[in-house]
């Protein structure tokens, strides 16, 4: 399959997944910028154990994060990842879905369920700096029968706050396709985006797996602040920024909740 998006530095759409820095290793599980490193395994946030000791490949059995296969018109194919934010309904990237999609469709614990319709906000765009309102739904047609992940809105993400992120993609050894989890420390937050630079700790996004989520431990528990949008270095290297998607965004959230009225929040 090919990518969905490419990094913004290549001026195209990419996948976005998660590239390791390491194997393992401790991190802190707080919010806080300060003390400690960040980790390279996050499966446990989500119930999910590792597949590999002191790794970060998670088990996807009764995964919330689950990956997104599309078709276009032009009969090729790409793969991007999403959220499950009720039975029959993913959240995931807009340009995971432009209008030259034909289907999708989301593998999870051996079965297919094929999406009936997709929802892109109506102000998604597109830079050569950045994505905006960049965020998607896609509707099942069939009940997934998989946990779900709510929304953080009791508490705003900022700046030094340590996010957990998800994704299919691409590692640093060029591999796709199995589900990997690692943690950034956000360095700003604007109104469309969270932004993160890497530095060689913790993890990265990569091409792969764009529309997985961005994870925040608030008061009442874990939820969605954003989405995996993009970034801009094409290797995924120490010094590349990745972007997310604000969820917590009044505009971004407005259009989450008027779609999915039914999604949690904490």
């Amino acid at each position: 399959m090919k990518n969905t998006l490419t990094r913004i530095a290549s001026l195209a759409l990419v996948g976005i997944s998660v590239i390791l820095s390491g194997c393992g290793g401790g991190g802190s599980d707080s919010n806080s910028g300060g003390g400690g490193g960040l980790s390279n395994n996050a499966c446990e946030s989500l119930g999910l154990q590792p597949r590999i000791i002191n790794g970060t490949e998670c088990t996807t059995t009764n995964s919330p994060v689950v990956r997104i296969s599309i078709l276009f018109n032009d009969g090729s194919g790409a793969s991007c990842s999403g959220t499950m934010l009720t039975q029959t309904h993913v959240l995931s990237a807009g340009h995971c879905f432009p209008p030259e999609v034909r289907s999708a469709f989301i593998t999870a614990n051996g079965r297919t369920i094929d999406g009936v319709r997709y929802f892109r906000h109506p102000g998604y765009s597109a830079t050569n700096q950045a994505l905006f309102r960049d965020v998607a739904i896609l509707q099942l047609g069939a009940n997934a029968d998989l946990p779900t992940v709510p929304l953080l809105v009791s508490s705003s993400s900022a700046s030094g706050d340590t996010i957990k992120i998800f994704g299919f993609g691409l590692d640093e050894n060029g591999q796709a396709g199995v589900l990997k989890s690692g943690e950034m420390r956000v360095n700003a937050v604007t109104t469309d985006h969270l932004i993160t630079s890497f530095n060689g700790d913790g993890s990265n996004t990569c091409s792969g797996d764009s529309g997985g989520p961005a994870l925040l431990n608030g008061p009442n528990g874990l939820g969605i602040v954003g989405i995996t949008s993009s970034g801009f270095l094409t290797e995924c290297g120490t010094g590349d920024t990745s972007l997310f998607a604000n969820t917590q965004s009044a505009e971004y959230l407005q259009f989450i909740r008027d779609t999915v009225p039914q999604a949690a929040v904490l």
